[in-house]
């Protein structure tokens, strides 16, 4: 074989590993950020001190309950915009339907805060704004 079908042997092999190093350890880790407002306001919300819950789940089936694929909790919030970030391992699948939500709690675990509409992740989406709406009570 001569020099040149070497190197060129040797730089797709290097090629290869590099591909399959980047697949196995940056591939399978993925995540979702942005931020949570308050409908209808552009600026800082100020809200009772709150726990809340964002959650990434697969809606794609009607007729069987979501199945949570990742979550975050953060405590004592009182302003919004709220900067959240999901992390999980597996990659999206190309279903119909994933979506975002958030449920904010007061202290003693009442619902305050929660989205009415459903806000979509698409397999690829790496930032979805979204905003929630005061429960009425």
């Amino acid at each position: 074989m001569s020099r040149s079908g070497r190197l060129l042997l040797t730089g797709l092999f290097g090629l290869l590993l590099l591909v399959l190093f980047v697949g196995i350890y940056c591939g399978g880790s993925t995540s979702l950020r942005g931020e949570i407002t308050l409908e209808g306001e552009d600026e800082t919300s100020i809200i009772p001190a709150a726990r809340v819950v964002v959650t990434l789940r697969d809606t794609s089936y009607a007729d069987a309950p979501s199945v949570e694929i990742a979550r975050q909790e953060h405590e004592n919030v009182t302003t919004l915009p709220l900067v959240y970030e999901l992390d999980w391992d597996e990659p999206l699948e190309d279903r119909p339907e994933y979506s975002v939500s958030a449920r904010f709690y007061d202290s003693e675990g009442n619902l305050t805060y929660i989205n009415d509409t459903v806000f979509t992740v698409k397999p690829g989406d790496r930032r979805v704004d979204f905003y929630v709406i005061a429960v009425q009570r």
